[in-house]
Formats: C-alpha cells, sequence, structure tokens
C-alpha cells in the first residue's frame, strides 16, 4: 500500500469512529463511539479492582454503568466521585458517602447539585470545607465568605478558585508572599497583577509566573532572560514564548530539552540539534509534536536505541517506517508504533495479537484503536491490557 492510500484509509477510519452516543455533561459533551459503552459496561464487572477502577475514572462511563460502580469498594468509589462526568444524583450519592475520602472527594465534583453543596457549607470539617472552596462551581458570593474562614487551606482554595471575585482579590495584600503565591498560579490572574508579579524581588513567585499558562508571550520572554535560572529555564519551556527566543536558546550552550520537544522549534533548529552527542536531546527530538519527518528517520537510523525508538509513535513519522520496523525483535519497537495514532488499522490488528503484553497494552490505550479490536483485547488474560482498555481515551 502507498503512502497516499495508507494516509486516506487512516482519515476514512478516523471519521466512522467519531460516529457515536452523545452524553450531555456538565462541562461537555462527549461523543462515544459506537460499541465502547458495551465494552465498559463489561469491564465494569471486571475481577481486578485495578480495570474496574479504570472504568469508574472513564470519561465515556454512563450512568447506568456509573450506578453499578457506585455501591463497589472504597477504590473505585473514590475513583468515581473524581469523575467529572457522572450525573448530579450519583455525585450526590458519593458526596454522603460513609468513607470521608470518598465524601471529600465527591466534594471537589463539579456536578453535586446546589442543595449537596449548600448542605456541607457550615460544615465544621475543614477539609469538607476546603473541597468545596476547590469546586469549579463554587458561587463567587461564597468564596467570597472564605476569606475570613478559620482554616488556611480552605482559604487558599477559595482564592485559587476561578470563581473568586476579581474585585475582591484587588483588596487581598499584594505585599503579602502567601497571597502572591496563590495569586501567581492562578489561570484567571488579571493581567496587570501577572504583569506586577513577573518583576517582583521574590524568583520563586517570578518562577510561577513563568509556569502560568496564561502568561503572555511578552512577558514569557522577558523572563526568559531572568537572572534567575530556575525562572528563566520555566519560560523557555512555556508554550508561548516566542521562536525568536527559543531558537536562539536552544542554539546555545546552556540547552534545556525541553526546548527539543518544544513545537515551536523550527525544522533547521531540529535539524541543527539531531547532530548533538547528547541522547536527552534526542529523546526530546523524538517526541516533539512538530518533529520533522528527516529528523524522525536520522534519529532511527542513527542511534536506534530506547529513547529516540520513541521517534515511531510520533505522528509525523513516514507510515513506510512503522511497517519496516514492525518487525523489530526489540518489543519497544513495537510498543510505539502501537502507540502512535497516526498508525494504520491493518498495523495496529497485528499488535493487537503481539506475545508481548506492553505491546497490546499500547494498542489497547491507543485513541485510534477501533472499537472492534478493544473488544478483542478487554478478554485479554493480561490485567494491564484490560486496564488499558478500561482507560481508553482519556
Amino acid at each position: 500500500m502507498t503512502t497516499k492510500n495508507i494516509c486516506l484509509s487512516i482519515l476514512a477510519y478516523s471519521f466512522i469512529n467519531t460516529i457515536g452516543v452523545t452524553f450531555a455533561h456538565a462541562d461537555s459533551t462527549i461523543q462515544t463511539p459506537q460499541g465502547y459503552i458495551e465494552i465498559l459496561s463489561q469491564l465494569s464487572r471486571d475481577s481486578d479492582v485495578r480495570v474496574r477502577t479504570n472504568v469508574a475514572q472513564n470519561k465515556y462511563i454512563s450512568t447506568a454503568i456509573a450506578e453499578k460502580l457506585v455501591k463497589d469498594n472504597q477504590t473505585v468509589r473514590f475513583a468515581l466521585a473524581q469523575n467529572k462526568n457522572i450525573s448530579s444524583t450519583i455525585a450526590d450519592t458519593l458526596a454522603s458517602d460513609p468513607d470521608e475520602d470518598v465524601q471529600f472527594r465527591a466534594l471537589f465534583n463539579p456536578n453535586i447539585s446546589e442543595a449537596t453543596y449548600k448542605k456541607y457549607m457550615g460544615s465544621e470539617n475543614d477539609l469538607l470545607r476546603s473541597a468545596l472552596a476547590s469546586n469549579p462551581s463554587a458561587k463567587p458570593d461564597f468564596l467570597q465568605k472564605l476569606v475570613n474562614d478559620k482554616d488556611n487551606s480552605v482559604r487558599e482554595n477559595a482564592i485559587s478558585n476561578p470563581h473568586f471575585p476579581i474585585e475582591t482579590l484587588y483588596k487581598l495584600d499584594q505585599n503579602n508572599r502567601s497571597t502572591q503565591s496563590i495569586i501567581s498560579h492562578k489561570k484567571n490572574i488579571p493581567l496587570d497583577l501577572l504583569t506586577l508579579y513577573s518583576k517582583s524581588k521574590d524568583e520563586s513567585i517570578r518562577k510561577n509566573i513563568a509556569e502560568n499558562l496564561s502568561t503572555p508571550t511578552a512577558i514569557i520572554d522577558q523572563l526568559a532572560k531572568d537572572k534567575a535560572q530556575g525562572v528563566r529555564e520555566s519560560a523557555l519551556c512555556h508554550p508561548n514564548i516566542s521562536s525568536q527566543v527559543l531558537e536562539k536558546a536552544a542554539l546555545s550552550s546552556s540547552f534545556l530539552y525541553c526546548m527539543a520537544s518544544h513545537p515551536k522549534l523550527s525544522i533547521q533548529v531540529q535539524k541543527k540539534l539531531m547532530h548533538s552527542d547528547d541522547i536527552g536531546i534526542h529523546s526530546a527530538l523524538a517526541e516533539n509534536k512538530n518533529a520533522n519527518n528527516q529528523v524522525l528517520e536520522y534519529l532511527l537510523k542513527n542511534n536506534p536505541i530506547m529513547p529516540t525508538t520513541k521517534a515511531l509513535s510520533n505522528p509525523n513519522i513516514n507510515p513506510e517506517n512503522l511497517t519496516y520496523f514492525l518487525k523489530s525483535d526489540d518489543f519497544s519497537f513495537r510498543s510505539n508504533i502501537a502507540e502512535n495514532t497516526k498508525t494504520p488499522v491493518q498495523l495496529l490488528t497485528i499488535l493487537a495479537k503481539d506475545p508481548e503484553p506492553l505491546v497490546t497494552q499500547a494498542v489497547a490505550h491507543n485513541p485510534a484503536t477501533p472499537v472492534n479490536i478493544l473488544k478483542e483485547l478487554s478478554t485479554s488474560k493480561d490485567i494491564g491490557t484490560r486496564m488499558s482498555v478500561a482507560s481508553w481515551g482519556q
């Protein structure tokens, strides 16, 4: 089969595999591939608790499956309580669980009802109030009240919550290091405070800003020149760093592996770095989401050891290389091919029958693996493979 036909085959499969059942949840609408719910239902009755735990955490879980698992053991119920796609009824049930750890985790869940939320607002248990303060569905007026809570973790979680009133944020002591630390981590930190903290005398605060995904390019580029190495390193690994600053730093002596894996790294710089003697650089290039196929092939041919075999799991690798290395006696090659989301269905079918469990586990975890293969793997004697099927799509 030609490269063109393989690509067309993949595109056709991708289109077919997205047709499924729609489940509406509090935070999103999820398209469930046809037939996968039946597999999850089967695995929810698995004899191994680790398999059932993975089912409980799966975003595709149906209400019927959740209703069964809510009666399972503490480990499974705790996992279910973390699932943001369970119904409000299930979330409320877990919020009243006899096990305090399950109850605590359920109160983090955005799907608990307003009635359940209000029920625990005045709780004497600091942990339960702390969970409510972190809940993504927490109301601003309640969070504002928690600023004066007796427990420090409750106060910090309330301020960290994205729904914490911005106007109240400005009323906090901006010179307090603890307050600065909390605010500098916030995803929705106001730009003026973000700018202010990026110039803080405290290195840890500047580092927080350099790691904050909301920090814009102009500030990240500035922090990439910071006097503190930790701040510079965080900025150089940030997704918003400009290509110019990234590439200048990538070719300097003080190299960071995360820069070689940065998707903004140009092909020209990738080709220069691939000649490095540093295996760490090779490994990072192999995993770069924007890696050039020539770079990936060079890594495979000139340094075919464990870290660079990751090039075979890179979606940008030429499909012909996947077919060639499929015959390898080294299971790490086959395992990485099994991970590749662009591996043709024909190859996944072959790999699903591989004698090495780590290979079948990789196939089962690959989001491109069709449901008919998942169904076969769901009855595997290998627990790890069944666990991977149970967590498919995550």
